[in-house]
Formats: C-alpha cells, structure tokens, sequence
C-alpha cells in the first residue's frame, strides 16, 4: 500500500474528530482555542517557549495532577512552526492521546529558569526524545494540526496562525504560589 493509501485512513478519523468539536474556527484565535480547550477538558494549559537541546525536538507534553505543560522551541524558529508546535501538541490532547506525568518537583524544576537560559526555562533534557515519525500517535497529532492549520486558512485567519500563545505571566503566579507552599 502507498504512503498515501495509508494515510486515508488517519485522515479520515482525524477530519471526523475535528467536525465533531464543537469549535467555531470562523473565530480562531490561538488564545480562544487554548481557552476552549482548557474549558472543555477542565485543566489549565501552560504553555512555556523552551529551547530543547536536541534540534529534532520541537515540542512536549506533560502534566501533573491538575494542569497541562506544552513546551515549544522559540529559539531561531518562525512564529509559524512554533504555533505548528503547539497545535501538534494541542492534537495529543484532543485525540485523547497518553499523558506524560511528572511530579511537582520536576514542574519546579522545568519552569525555574536557569542562570544559562535566561529567556527560556530549566533543562528540558528531561525524559524528552525525538519522536518516531511512524508511531500511531504522532501520526495522528501531526495530521490533527494540518487539518487545524487546513480548517483556520479556509476561514482566511492566516494570521492567527502566526500567533503562539505564552503563559509566562501565568507561570510567574504559579512558581510564586508553589513557593508559598
């Protein structure tokens, strides 16, 4: 089967779930669907510009027991990868994908910023590895956020998609609280 027979059926389920949202992309912004998205699955999402050590890696997943943590490459990458990055994310969630737990301790750490790394945060050499372009679920979460980018162009919001959504001032207010504990 071609590469492409192969991926009629990913695309299939992928452009399924996207119809089944219940999402108004006519009103995409990058802020409103992280809102959306926090809404609908009742946890707050951190998102945190991080330069990975590892050129391949663009973007990771965690979360602890009440909130979601996506970091995304920043340094020398275009808006448009970046929001790609989030949105490939995002599409971990929305297909229900596994979540990779970590405790408070490694979410102090990750989110503390380093004397090295002023702009960014911690040393994201924590547990994170290039993923394999053929695992079902990356597969997925890169078609999810084609058809997202698909879905937002043909509303012409071209320019949302040059947008990234940052939780700086929001992570400020978390470390503090974390510290007060």
């Amino acid at each position: 089967m071609t590469e492409r027979g192969n991926q009629q059926p990913l695309e299939r389920r992928m452009r399924t779930l996207l119809d089944e949202l219940d999402y108004d992309f006519s009103q995409f912004t990058m802020k409103g669907f992280v809102d959306w998205l926090e809404e609908w699955r009742g946890r707050e999402i951190f998102f945190i510009p991080y330069h990975f050590q590892d050129p391949r890696v663009s973007g990771a997943w965690w979360a602890d027991q009440t909130r979601d943590y996506v970091f995304y490459e920043k340094q020398d990458t275009p808006p448009v990868l970046q929001s790609h990055a989030q949105l490939h994310e995002i599409a971990h969630m929305l297909c229900g994908h596994p979540i990779k737990l970590i405790d408070t301790d490694d979410v102090r750490f990750l989110l503390t910023p380093t004397n090295e790394h002023t702009s960014t945060h911690g040393s994201l050499s924590l547990r994170c590895t290039p993923h394999d372009p053929h695992d079902e679920h990356e597969m997925e979460a890169e078609m999810l956020a084609s058809l997202i980018q698909e879905r937002v162009l043909s509303h012409a919001r071209l320019q949302e998609l040059l947008k990234t959504v940052s939780s700086d001032e929001r992570v400020a207010t978390y470390l503090r609280n974390l510290k007060a504990q």
